[in-house]
């Protein structure tokens, strides 16, 4: 299935990897969709009311931004990250993303290409940049 689709060596090196490339795993369009996604779900999981018991999974119906990813396999997975009380990172997210269309592994430098893209056109604060851990980009390897 997709796992070892995502397990499968890549035709590119990790180094080369370009705008270009990039976009054959996520579009523009697709990352900017999914960060849209990934900051709704982060302001209702902030909303959330605190757990009285760390043993017991948190309830995620209240959170309505799950619906909106596509992907069940995904959607699934964030539910579950997110019901053991784990936050969710945007690297993570778009890794689970790209991943899941099964084209190829993504590397670092792929996310660093995806992070770049949310940067230059969401026109976000410094504090926003902080908030969803985009103000340092992944370092390269």
């Amino acid at each position: 299935g997709q796992v070892a689709a995502a397990a499968a060596p890549t035709a590119a090196s990790p180094s080369r990897v370009t705008a270009v490339t990039a976009s054959a795993l996520l579009s523009r369009r697709e990352v900017l969709d999914a960060f849209d996604i990934f900051k709704a779900i982060h302001a209702e999981q902030n909303r959330l009311p605190g757990r009285h018991n760390p043993q017991q999974p948190r309830d995620m119906s209240a959170v309505r931004s799950l619906s909106k990813i596509k992907n069940a396999q995904v959607q699934l997975s964030v539910k579950r990250l997110l019901a053991r009380g784990q936050c969710l990172e945007l690297r993570v997210f778009l890794r689970m993303l790209a991943v899941s269309k099964g084209y190829a592994e993504c590397t670092d430098a792929h996310v660093r290409i995806f992070e770049s893209w949310i940067t230059e056109r969401a026109q976000l604060t410094d504090s926003e940049l902080i908030k969803y851990r985009l103000d340092k980009p992944l370092p390269p390897p």
